[in-house]
């Protein structure tokens, strides 16, 4: 595990870290937002995991912030864990979201396929990065991992270093990826 300061944004609240999972086989980047006045005596906090987290983090910081001041509704304050990819593996992220986000053995459709070269000549790939994506996506995922890393490596490091709850973890993505509320 390595401490970092944040490379994409400045997150008052957030915190960042990177960690290495033997169960996906790669480095992860690891965001953890604290709702405003985050302290231990306020907690045990629900927490909420989301994917992408490149984009999450900075995404959804400032609503983990706001809700704090709705005056219409009110918000159970919690803690916001995105995960994404250092800044050496953020280049590959579509090739390794698609590891970690489709279930082993499901194949893309057609369009699907169809679609890979014009995707990967707008976002001006190399004819190895288009490969790679194309046998990622052949070779089905290995989601079955990386919810494996979430509850198994990472799930007990949040745990260890934030005052969550341990029966109110959720998992949110998109494209795909489905919500998962944990408890024990």
């Amino acid at each position: 595990m390595t401490e970092l300061s944040p490379f994409a944004a400045t997150l008052p609240t957030t915190d960042y870290f990177e960690l290495d999972s033997e169960l996906v086989g790669d480095r992860l980047a690891i965001w953890v937002t604290k709702p405003v006045n985050y302290t231990d005596s306020r907690g045990p906090y629900p927490v909420l995991y989301t994917t992408d987290g490149n984009a999450s983090a900075a995404l959804l910081a400032p609503y983990v912030e706001q809700l704090a001041y709705d005056v219409i509704e009110s918000w159970v304050p919690f803690v916001h864990v995105a995960v994404g990819y250092p800044p050496e593996g953020a280049t590959s992220w579509l090739t390794r979201r698609t590891r970690e986000l489709v279930p082993p053995g499901e194949l893309p459709s057609e369009s699907v396929l169809a679609n890979v070269h014009d995707d990967a000549e707008a976002a001006g790939w190399t004819a190895e990065e288009e490969q790679a994506y194309r046998e990622s996506i052949m070779n089905g995922g290995r989601a079955d991992n990386f919810l494996a890393f979430l509850e198994q490596e990472l799930r007990p490091v949040v745990e260890q270093r934030y005052n969550v709850r341990t029966d109110a973890a959720g998992l949110f993505g998109y494209s795909g990826s489905s919500y998962v509320w944990w408890g024990r």
